[in-house]
């Protein structure tokens, strides 16, 4: 156990593996968690509740002891580091003093702390790798088939940074807090279709496109962030001096667990939400509007326009994607 908590005591959080008696739970348990200080958590609850100011400040303090205690979760030992709260006197589980580590005692001096974990830190920590990107990037994708699309789906980016150190001042409940604490947490989604688009098509007449399950993509609502989309999309060519493409995306479903653990796909239509029509002008080139683009692709028959493959980002509904359609 690294820094018992007791209440009312100097401790306000620890990492207990093993087998351990755990006083605020009066149990002895095979474990691997973190226990906080019920006293320490109540006033800090109890900030988020009084006021903007005391919230902020508690955000901060809960933050910074998380992520002290999951360094001691992945095993944080550091050879010129300290040994006090480490349990048996003997570890070095924390950071030197003066170094400004997240992992370090350095708040009880009044001296400030990052928020964040640096490349150091990492050092420390068995089998760890560094990772100096704050982004991850994944494709939820399928493969086109006509010959002249060779794949479409969506990008979907997921950015994540820790930045600042605490004020050196105590918080609310006791911690380190204050200072300039920065979380960057955001979901990007973009749709794409490679391939060969037609170009110069000359269409005289209407047309309609059809398919289901051909638009993929990611929910950006914040209820639903992150979760891969699919819908049918359906398109209406309208000939004219105007011509129009009309795109209909609907009859959604998301992707993601349900009670039972299991991820699968769930209806994801809603009275005000799911069911969506965009409005773009046309060329030879393609088509666009303000939230849609489209291309003409060919079908493996011969025809320049067999195919219609574009992309949606909807910042309204807060969703983006593609969809690939083949000509009625």
């Amino acid at each position: 156990m690294v820094g018992a908590p007791s209440e009312g005591a100097h401790s306000i959080a620890a990492y207990v593996s093993g087998s351990e008696y755990v006083p605020s739970l009066d149990v002895y348990a095979e474990l691997d968690l973190v226990v906080l200080n019920r006293n320490w958590v109540v006033k800090n609850y109890d900030a988020l509740w009084r006021g903007q100011a005391d919230a902020s400040r508690a955000i901060e303090e809960l933050f910074f002891v998380l992520s002290h205690e999951a360094g001691h979760q992945f095993d944080y030992h550091n050879p010129g580091g300290i040994t006090i709260g480490c349990g048996d006197g003997v570890t070095r589980c924390h950071a030197p003093y003066y170094s400004g580590s997240v992992m370090s005692y350095d708040g009880e001096k009044g001296l400030s702390q990052n928020y964040r974990v640096t490349e150091e830190d990492i050092r420390h920590i068995p089998n760890a790798t560094w990772n100096d990107d704050d982004s991850d990037i994944y494709r939820v994708s399928m493969l086109g088939e006509p010959s002249s699309i060779s794949t479409w789906g969506v990008w979907i980016k997921h950015a994540f940074e820790v930045s600042g150190r605490t004020s050196g001042a105590p918080g609310p409940g006791g911690g380190p807090a204050g200072g300039n604490l920065s979380i960057t947490d955001q979901i990007f989604g973009v749709g794409a279709v490679y391939g060969k688009p037609s170009s110069n098509v000359s269409l005289t007449t209407s047309a309609t496109w059809s398919g289901e399950d051909n638009f993929l993509g990611v929910d950006m609502d914040p209820d639903y962030l992150g979760v891969a989309l699919r819908a049918d999309a359906n398109l209406r060519y309208t000939f004219g001096n105007r011509p129009n493409l009309a795109l209909r995306v609907n009859d959604f479903e998301a992707h993601y667990r349900g009670d039972d653990g299991i991820a699968t796909w769930h209806d994801h239509n809603y009275s005000d939400w799911g069911d969506f029509t965009y409005n773009m002008d046309c060329t030879s080139g393609g088509c666009s509007g303000e939230s849609a683009e489209a291309n003409w692709y060919a079908s493996d028959a011969g025809d320049p326009s067999g195919w219609v493959g574009g992309v949606v980002s909807d910042l309204d509904n807060e969703y983006a994607g593609s969809f690939v359609a083949e000509k009625d």
